[in-house]
């Protein structure tokens, strides 16, 4: 694996001190990439961003939303993303237990197209199902349901992707 690594890091370093221009997501990549010894001052920030006009909150989406989910007054978290490792599924779930286990009117919405696998695992970590909905929905369909969220909730290991990305949500 070590090897791999190192082969990576080559490749990764002649692509940087070949390039004629830089585009990264966030600048602590850019920041990242000046160990190679080139100027990445100069680089393209091009950020992830959400459109605004999709994902805003309202009232009435908000409700629609919760009635759809059977909500009223309790206080709903949500997750949306998927069930690989970087973004840390084991202790996502295990946090969400807790606060449910502590909190008889909190409830988990969580969306993904990972439903399967979600579920498999809070199914071993011993979660309370009846008060978490798995759902995988459309992109159109997503802003409607954040929308419905009181909380969300995204956990991330301490590493250089995470250290460097621009989560979207």
């Amino acid at each position: 694996l070590q090897d791999i690594y190192q082969q990576c890091l080559s490749i990764e370093r002649r692509a940087a001190r070949g390039a004629d221009g830089y585009l990264a997501v966030t600048s602590q990549l850019a920041e990242y990439y000046q160990r190679f010894g080139r100027d990445f001052s100069s680089a393209t920030i091009i950020p992830s961003c959400v459109d605004s006009q999709r994902f805003r909150f309202s009232v009435e989406r908000r409700n629609a939303a919760r009635e759809r989910l059977g909500l009223r007054d309790e206080i709903l978290w949500v997750y949306s993303g998927s069930a690989a490792q970087w973004q840390e599924p084991e202790s996502t779930l295990k946090t969400m237990r807790t606060l449910l286990e502590s909190h008889t009117n909190h409830r988990v919405l969580l969306l993904s197209r990972d439903t399967e696998k979600f579920q498999r695992l809070a199914r071993q970590l011993d979660m309370p199902l009846d008060k978490i909905t798995f759902a995988s929905v459309s992109n159109e369909e997503m802003p409607d349901y954040l929308c419905a969220a009181d909380a969300a909730i995204l956990l991330r290991a301490d590493n250089i992707v995470n250290s460097v990305a621009s989560p979207v949500k």
